[in-house]
């Protein structure tokens, strides 16, 4: 962030010498919670990059929570350097949406800026392929099976029309619901060739 003309790290508030988001520190503390997990579902993988915790569970909350829309660009940045650096081939973007109702609300849709942002900076196609029906409850607190029967069919994909593998950003994995059903629309719709990417688990 920009103060006075000069730019912060947005973990430790120190002057930034050289273009970016976060110090050379903080980058190495971010790291810490690197876990580049790879799990597989019936037809697809889920790859996620980080735990949830610590100061990269800051930023996030701090992005979804606090009207942050800005906090995309040092994400993005971030989120790149890791796709990078552990070779994973992307070949379009696309996101989990929030329902409409819930973006007007918080006045942006972090995972759709997310997948446009990251699209431009690695100049991929950036694809919107999946419409959320309904509002849902907040899912942090719900078991998974109240989290299965609240995401039920809640997802919508336009038809196949894309011949690159698709690649699907969310924000948090925790019990797969919200995957699964997203994956459902998807196959539904008549895609095959797709894969999840998350920014923490």
């Amino acid at each position: 962030m920009s103060i006075f003309g000069r730019y912060t790290c947005e973990l430790c508030k120190e002057e930034l010498f050289s273009e970016g988001f976060f110090c050379q520190k903080c980058i190495k503390e971010l790291t810490a919670y690197l876990r580049m997990d790879r799990s597989e579902e019936e037809g697809y993988y889920i790859y996620s990059l980080f735990f949830y915790e610590g100061e990269l569970k800051r930023l996030i909350r701090k992005w979804k929570f606090h009207h942050a829309s800005y906090m995309v660009h040092p994400m993005a940045e971030l989120l790149e350097k890791f796709i990078l650096e552990n070779k994973l081939h992307l070949e379009s973007l696309s996101y989990v949406p929030m329902y409409r109702r819930k973006k007007w609300q918080r006045g942006f849709d972090p995972m759709e800026d997310l997948a446009k942002v990251l699209a431009r900076r690695m100049e991929l196609p950036f694809i919107t392929c999946l419409t959320r029906l309904r509002w849902t409850k907040s899912l942090y607190s719900l078991k998974p099976k109240e989290r299965e029967r609240e995401l039920q069919d809640c997802f919508r994909a336009d038809p196949f029309q894309l011949e690159r593998r698709l690649t699907i950003l969310d924000d948090i994995y925790t019990s797969g619901s919200t995957t699964r059903e997203a994956a459902k629309a998807l196959f539904d719709a008549g895609y095959q060739e797709f894969f999840f990417l998350i920014l923490s688990r």
